[in-house]
């Protein structure tokens, strides 16, 4: 009952934002998760507005007894706004997550498919050998088993886990499987070449990285260090000089900007973690 309530809140929107319900859709499908983007938009949806009332709440005790300007309630909305977008992008941040995890293992597993492959083993068996030990790479080998069993020939079953794959190495890799699959050629060869070229690919994504790091650290210690501790402390100084030292920041201009320094630790410290490439070579 409760669902479909969410489902048709989210019936309502869908008309309005279409590509963001394909996305949704697509996100569930490389989880694979079963939901209904419908009853999760839903839920998206009544969770921001659960938010805006309670900070809503929040920020009008605050302004009856700390006698804060009424201005201040403009922020719930906004806080709500926030927390939707939250909620909504959260299944593309676990397939950005999964992702990573499958990159960090992928050549790895690789080479050990290739490995089994030249000690004679045929595809299959080498297949269920690479589906342990290797984190959410072997996840990915266990759907492709999984769909084997099932009675789905191999090559039908590389390719459905290839179209669902977060990992666009994977899916290159798993698509070269198949191709070979369907044309007869040489698979250890082509595993080798298309590993090279995905180590390479790292290795150069590496290196990038270390170069953009130095001026990462450059703006992070200016503008979240240097410039908010002495700004402020030469802005006081100043200040107080052409006042005639009866200035005074007052507690909430305080508060506020050390918010700001806090959202710009948080916003440098994410943009670096973020930028990391996360496999190993």
């Amino acid at each position: 009952m409760v669902n479909e309530v969410f489902k048709s809140i989210g019936l309502a929107f869908r008309p309005h934002f279409p590509s963001l319900f394909k996305s949704i859709r697509r996100n569930f499908e490389m989880l694979g998760k079963e939901d209904d983007e419908d009853v999760f938009f839903g839920k998206c949806v009544v969770n921001a507005v659960f938010f805006t009332i309670a900070f809503f709440v929040i920020f009008a005790v605050l302004v009856i007894a700390a006698g804060l300007h009424p201005l201040f309630l403009i922020f719930p909305p906004i806080i709500g706004v926030f927390f939707f977008f939250v909620f909504v992008f959260y299944p593309h941040s676990l397939v950005i997550k999964k992702r990573w995890e499958i990159d960090r293992e992928l050549l790895f597993w690789a080479r050990h498919l290739i490995i089994s492959l030249q000690a004679g083993l045929p595809l299959y068996d080498a297949l269920v050998g690479s589906s342990k030990d290797y984190g959410a790479a072997s996840e990915e080998v266990k759907k492709i088993i999984k769909l084997t069993t099932g009675g789905v020939p191999l090559v039908h079953a590389v390719r459905q886990v290839a179209e669902n794959t977060p990992s666009n190495n994977m899916k290159r890799i798993l698509l070269q499987i198949a191709n070979t699959l369907t044309s007869g050629a040489d698979l250890i060869k082509t595993l080798q070449a298309v590993t090279h070229q995905i180590s390479t690919e790292q290795l150069t994504a590496l290196k990038s990285y270390g170069q953009k790091l130095n001026p990462f650290i450059m703006f992070y210690l200016m503008f979240a260090i240097i410039f908010p501790s002495l700004g402020v402390a030469f802005g006081t100084i100043l200040i107080s000089l052409v006042s005639g030292g009866k200035f005074d920041w007052g507690g909430m201009l305080l508060v506020v900007l050390s918010v700001v320094v806090a959202l710009l630790h948080f916003v440098f410290v994410n943009a670096i973690e973020s930028s990391r490439p996360k496999y190993l070579v």
